[in-house]
């Protein structure tokens, strides 16, 4: 068991890692509909992060939440995998997928080994061009909202920093 009144070894991180950050430098590419490319790339670790970034914020909505809910259901079901089998083929490879959204942009992070980028390209292609937002997925996600909301609306904190 960990003894939680000793500290810790200065740098153990640091001193254990393979991984130089200073030789990380990114790649920029162009691509051909004028969208950004950085890379940065190692050798040394078979990790693959992908972040896909939106001008979809709150700032752009039409209507309240839209911006929201969609970045919490854009993973919930396409045209060809429901949102069970999406989730499956995911926690199979061990990806996971981490979204959000603010005021001017929404993102995606994919985290995956890098030996699964390739084949799981194609699925990621497919979340962002044939979504559906299953109703049933929609209501479930609008019914945990409200309940965080209401949880939320009893913290101090959660007032103060609605208030200032």
């Amino acid at each position: 068991m960990i003894n939680r009144s000793i500290n810790p070894k200065d740098n153990l991180i640091l001193k254990t890692s393979s991984i130089d950050c200073n030789k990380l430098l990114p790649s920029y590419y162009t691509m051909d509909n004028g969208k950004k490319i950085v890379i940065f790339k190692s050798n040394s670790i078979d990790l693959v992060k992908i972040d896909f970034v939106f001008e979809a914020g709150s700032a752009y909505q039409t209507k309240k939440l839209t911006a929201r809910f969609t970045s919490k259901l854009i993973t919930e079901g396409t045209n060809r995998h429901t949102a069970k089998q999406i989730a499956e083929i995911l926690d199979n490879k061990g990806i996971y997928i981490e979204k959000n959204s603010d005021s001017t942009t929404s993102s995606i992070s994919v985290f995956m080994i890098k030996k699964y980028a390739e084949e799981i390209l194609p699925l990621l292609y497919e979340i962002f061009t044939e979504a559906i937002f299953p109703n049933n997925e929609f209501e479930v996600a609008i019914k945990k909202s409200k309940q965080n909301f209401q949880n939320d609306m009893m913290k101090t904190q959660y007032l103060a920093r609605r208030k200032f």
